[in-house]
């Protein structure tokens, strides 16, 4: 099924807010799913989706269920790590 051409737009805007939000973020801010899919539109299956790829990833601490905080992209190395 295609969607039409304000559909397309629509989503893609929808996307390109999801983006915004995420890259405003500061270390240590806190998001929840809801809040995310009022803000973007998007279903909160595909947000859920990017926020637990982007945990994974480090960029976020999955607080509970819906709650994600920024995390810092520079973290200190243990001395595990260093080994």
């Amino acid at each position: 099924m295609r969607t039409t051409p304000n559909k397309g737009a629509a989503v893609r805007r929808s996307w390109d807010r999801l983006q915004e939000l995420l890259v405003e973020l500061k270390t240590g801010d806190t998001i929840t799913l809801g809040s995310v899919t009022t803000a973007t539109g998007l279903e909160s299956e595909s947000v859920e989706v990017v926020l637990r790829g982007l945990t994974r990833a480090g960029l976020f601490e999955q607080r509970n269920d819906t709650t994600y905080v920024r995390d810092t992209l520079l973290k200190p190395l243990t001395d595990r790590e260093i080994a």
